[in-house]
């Protein structure tokens, strides 16, 4: 996974799109937050947290250009690794505030998928520090394991939200009564 020093390489592209794009929506996140206040606005303050850690991902990434070094590699590896759990609180966050409106999805659901976030923020951490002291910077099993933990979180989400559009007003067929015409 040791690059040589100056080359640029297909995952520094993708460092430079990740530093383009999560900057803009970092502006948004504080604009946000200014507007509508940190207390209020959980949701706008885990979008600052995200587009942070994707923006410190991508700049690890692209610093490792010049000076690839296990540090370096590992602080890119663990960014990105807990970058996803962001994404996942914001996806529980909106699926607990519409069941708030519907009431059909028991909230120990939602406690068992924020405990796999969490786990694999654990293990993501671990596992990149892990894989920052290995001599070949590679991939092991933690990360891998967390990757997977956050893939469940996701489909877990299925059913939650395959049962919040069913139940949820906007959704449902509307019920018409007979027009009579005469």
């Amino acid at each position: 996974m040791l690059d040589q020093p100056g080359i640029f390489t297909y995952r520094d592209g993708v460092a430079v799109i990740q530093l383009f794009f999560f900057s803009i929506y970092l502006i948004f996140g504080f604009v946000l937050c200014w507007r509508h206040g940190f207390r209020r606005s959980e949701g706008w303050v885990i979008l600052v947290t995200f587009s942070t850690l994707r923006i410190l991902a991508a700049s690890f990434q692209l610093a490792s250009i010049n000076y690839p070094t296990d540090s370096v590699y590992g602080g890119a590896l663990i960014c990105q690794g807990i970058g996803l759990a962001p994404l996942t609180l914001l996806n529980l966050g909106l699926f607990v505030r519409l069941n708030k409106f519907t009431n059909t999805i028991h909230p120990k659901i939602f406690t068992f998928i924020s405990i796999l976030a969490i786990a694999g923020i654990a293990l993501a951490i671990y596992g990149g520090t892990e894989s920052a002291d290995s001599p070949t910077l590679s991939s092991n099993a933690l990360l891998k394991a967390s990757v997977l933990l956050f893939v469940a979180c996701y489909l877990s989400f299925f059913l939650p939200g395959s049962s919040l559009s069913l139940s949820f007003p906007i959704f449902q067929p509307q019920k018409r009564g007979k027009m009579n015409c005469g």
